[in-house]
């Protein structure tokens, strides 16, 4: 379930980044991606949930950092 805590954490990310935009189209982009990692932490619940382990998730890589 690590790499659902990852997902929300990215997702808490983006909020923050839409809170901080002084632009209201990149509020709406950053909301989105949020949206987004939320669905992805939730569809991959659903994969350990239903037992399958054939969703591969790739390693963390450089490109994938904390930006907050």
């Amino acid at each position: 379930m690590r790499i659902v805590s990852e997902y929300r954490q990215r997702a808490e990310e983006c909020r923050k980044l839409a809170k901080l935009a002084a632009n209201p189209d990149d509020r709406k982009v950053f909301d989105g991606m949020a949206q987004h990692w939320d669905i992805l932490a939730d569809l991959r619940i659903g994969d350990v949930e239903s037992g399958d382990q054939s969703t591969s998730v790739p390693a963390r890589t450089k490109r994938f950092h904390s930006i907050i």
